[in-house]
């Protein structure tokens, strides 16, 4: 968990133009966003970029941490359980994430470096203990739709072209 978090720190420190960051602040669920940009001399640049972050948790102990560098994303999340984590660290130009836990102990990890592709990623996961962990974005991957279901399940996803 803790190499996790620091890759993501590292990555969101030197490689980000636009990131939202959000992380459970206790147990009650509390999300915490921040927004940060590199465009701040040029708000024009500001004003064109059609984002969009929706969070949705029910239950106790959900974390989420984004890290995108894309002018255009939208993300939704909906945690409804204990102990879900979701963590993404994405660099693609586009970026549509949808990813829907419901249970106790799913995690969801995403790492992409690659900067010229447009993703639409959507994960289901229902059930306890499923682990989903995407390294890199192809375009075989770049409309994935994932759902599993059940208990104590691991898939890890390599991408490369």
């Amino acid at each position: 968990m803790n190499l996790r978090i620091l890759f993501s720190i590292v990555f969101f420190t030197l490689f980000s133009k636009l990131s939202a960051y959000c992380q459970g602040v206790n147990s009650l669920n509390d999300f915490q966003i921040n927004q940060i940009t590199s465009n701040q001399n040029n708000p024009s640049a500001l004003s064109e970029v059609n984002s969009q972050i929706y969070i949705s948790q029910v239950g106790a102990y959900n974390t989420n941490q984004t890290s995108v560098s894309s002018p255009d994303y939208r993300i939704n999340y909906t945690q409804s359980g204990y102990e879900n984590e979701i963590l993404i660290v994405d660099g693609a130009f586009g970026n549509s994430l949808k990813i829907n836990q419901y249970g106790l102990r799913n995690t969801v990890s995403k790492f992409n470096l690659n900067t010229f592709a447009i993703i639409n990623t959507s994960v289901i996961q229902q059930g306890e203990n499923q682990d989903l962990t995407i390294f890199g974005e192809n375009s075989i991957s770049q409309a994935m739709k994932i759902r599993m279901t059940g208990e104590n399940q691991s898939l890890t996803i390599r991408n490369f072209y």
